[in-house]
């Protein structure tokens, strides 16, 4: 079980209350917290193929190179004036995996990942705003921080490095962040780091998919849901003396073959839910060589004592259809629908992985659960290691 805890000072109902999704602020030695990595580790995680990594240069004429990286070119870089970003560290490291659960007053279902950068004196991406709210943590050596004002689609960008960066940028306030201080950033606040000394920062950031984004999934999954019987067919009315003139009947026609799927709000959750818990990183998921049946894992489970294990990678949610007595259990994008009479057990599984691995060796388990996390093995969800 990991050590780290938040500082006992930090009010987590008045930081909701008064700055949550609402303006920046600084959280003074907000954690303890050791590096996790060395940065020469880290420069290791990102020449990695499955890892994404990206290198900046400069310190204002900035540019962009996207990893993996070998070797020879961090040996080649100067001093000074870079920036090693790798995202996605707390699939790999589990102390990263603590790290970001020590934000569980967001909702889980909303984390994205944990970026570490690792700079040299002068080093940053430049001055941006981000659409999503982010947690930067001070690691190791200092780092200056600057902020911005409130952005918007109005705000010219330019993209001539690959960097998405703010041409115009109006300094309101700036802080020197040590080690184990936090700056909180919400969205669309433009902010700009620079570090003073060799420092290590991590951002833990959550989804915040925009509208569009879910009106194309919505629409998607709708479309693949849809019968090719389901078609328009014009009113009967009379004829009409203008053969041109789409008549308010037929576009009512027209507009509820689309509307009533829109309307229902079991279709749009399950899709929400199994939207939310899509993994980032599709390719951690390898499939086991060959089935097993519930009576062979429980076997391996009891008698050769191995264990289930999350996947890193993996998302969990769950939502309560109170009218129909259901529960919506999301894993990695599939949703298993069972009795609400679970909702306490699958509760539990959400907030302690590992009871994954009880409850399965229970041989009282009901046969829903036991499918689900079946399922969840055989979709890679779940990983089963031997302790012999």
């Amino acid at each position: 079980m990991s050590s780290l805890k938040l500082n006992p000072n930090f009010d987590i109902a008045a930081f909701l209350k008064e700055f949550w999704q609402q303006k920046p602020t600084l959280l003074k030695q907000l954690v303890e917290f050791d590096d996790p990595l060395s940065p020469n580790e880290l420069a290791g995680l990102a020449c990695e193929d499955e890892v994404e990594s990206r290198l900046i240069r400069g310190s204002h004429n900035w540019m962009l190179q996207h990893g993996p990286f070998k070797e020879s070119e961090f040996a080649q870089l100067p001093p000074d004036s870079w920036t090693l970003l790798v995202q996605g560290v707390d699939l790999f490291v589990q102390e990263f995996r603590d790290l970001k659960d020590l934000f569980q007053f967001i909702p889980k279902w909303r984390f994205e990942d944990v970026m570490a950068s690792f700079a040299t004196p002068g080093g940053g991406v430049g001055p941006h705003f981000d659409y999503y709210d982010v947690f930067l943590i001070q690691g190791r050596g200092e780092r200056h921080w600057q902020l911005g004002q409130k952005c918007d689609t109005s705000n010219e960008i330019t993209t001539d490095t690959g960097l998405q960066l703010l041409e115009h940028f109006t300094l309101q306030q700036e802080f020197t962040l040590n080690k184990g201080d936090v700056l909180y950033v919400p969205p669309q606040y433009a902010h700009w780091g620079k570090a003073i000394s060799p420092s290590f920062c991590y951002s833990v950031g959550f989804r915040a998919p925009s509208a569009a984004e879910m009106l194309e999934g919505f629409s998607d999954a709708l479309i693949a849901g849809s019968s090719p019987a389901l078609r328009f067919t014009s009113s009967p009315d009379g004829m009409i003396s203008d053969p041109h003139k789409i008549k308010d009947q037929d576009l009512n026609i027209a507009y509820s073959l689309i509307h009533g799927d829109l309307e229902d709000k079991d279709i749009f959750s399950k899709w929400f839910g199994s939207f939310m818990t899509t993994p980032k990183y599709p390719e951690l998921f390898h499939l086991p060589e060959k089935r097993i049946t519930a009576a062979e894992l429980q076997e391996l489970l009891v008698v050769n004592k191995s264990k289930l294990h999350m996947n890193p990678a993996s998302r969990l949610a769950y939502l309560e259809n109170l009218e129909e007595k259901l529960l919506h259990f999301f894993v990695d994008g599939r949703v298993y629908s069972l009795s609400n009479s679970y909702s306490e057990s699958i509760s539990k599984l959400c907030k302690e992985t590992s009871l994954f691995h009880e409850v399965f060796s229970d041989p009282s388990t009901p046969d829903e659960i036991v499918n689900f996390i079946l399922d969840m093995l055989h979709e890679g969800s779940l990983l089963l290691e031997s302790d012999v």
